[in-house]
């Protein structure tokens, strides 16, 4: 693994999977695969219903709707 993987602190910890990573993680993704998922997630998010985001934002976000400020 040449890049480094998006949950991976200076410490060597996860921050996916709250563990120390050493080595060949199945959950390795690199930066810039996490940031184009993360876009796409967003878009899909924008484009549902304003009820329904509500209720994503609510339950998962503390009520902050993240993907509305990356599609501005």
């Amino acid at each position: 693994m040449n890049e480094e993987c998006f949950a991976l602190q200076e410490n060597g910890e996860c921050r996916a999977l709250d563990k120390n990573c050493h080595g060949h993680c199945a959950f390795y993704k690199p930066v810039w695969k996490h940031k184009k998922e993360r876009r796409l997630a967003n878009v899909k998010l924008s484009a549902l219903p304003v009820e329904k985001q509500i209720h994503i934002a609510d339950k998962y976000y503390a009520g902050c709707m993240p993907w509305e400020e990356e599609m501005e």
